[in-house]
């Protein structure tokens, strides 16, 4: 009964990212194989975004969805964002060098969509379960972008808004 049910309109940044062919790649694996496999991914993603003060909303599978200011307190959001982003990257080359080596794993590579602008944050849910989260047209936009980087061949893609708040030097 004490949780808030109402959201609010805030500037936020938005992370998605998607391993690219998981499917395919998943039918390929035992499934204590697969399992460990996403887990040792989704850690990496995870202190990434931590590591850069990130919200992790949620997991979706082989997907995540991250949000920096969702609670107001981030004025360097883009910014925070563009650094888990490459942080990411960069922890998911080691892993992808450790698995050839050791695991004879296939390395893999993935989508990571950052879009900022205004969204509804608040709890959403039934009475039975809540979750804090954002929701709106910039969520479904950073959800997009993630989607265009497996048709235009590139890992990462930042929208105009995001990269306008981001620093020449992490550009």
């Amino acid at each position: 009964d004490d949780l808030q049910l109402g959201g609010h309109r805030q500037q936020v940044t938005i992370l998605f990212a998607d391993i690219r062919g998981f499917t395919s790649y998943s039918e390929k694996l035992d499934p204590e194989e697969l399992v460990d496999t996403l887990n040792q991914y989704l850690s990496i993603a995870a202190s990434s975004v931590l590591m850069y003060e990130g919200t992790l909303d949620k997991f979706m599978g082989d997907g995540i969805m991250v949000l920096w200011n969702a609670f107001g307190n981030q004025p360097d959001h883009a910014e925070l964002a563009m650094q888990a982003s490459l942080e990411m990257l960069r922890r998911l080359e080691v892993l992808n060098s450790y698995w050839e080596k050791h695991d004879q794993r296939t390395p893999f590579r993935v989508g990571i969509g950052i879009h900022s602008g205004e969204a509804i944050v608040g709890n959403v849910g039934s009475d039975q379960r809540m979750q804090y989260t954002a929701i709106g047209d910039s969520v479904n936009t950073a959800s997009r972008l993630e989607g265009i980087t497996k048709t235009c061949g590139r890992q990462f893609l930042a929208s105009e808004t995001a990269a306008e708040r981001i620093s020449s030097e992490i550009a």
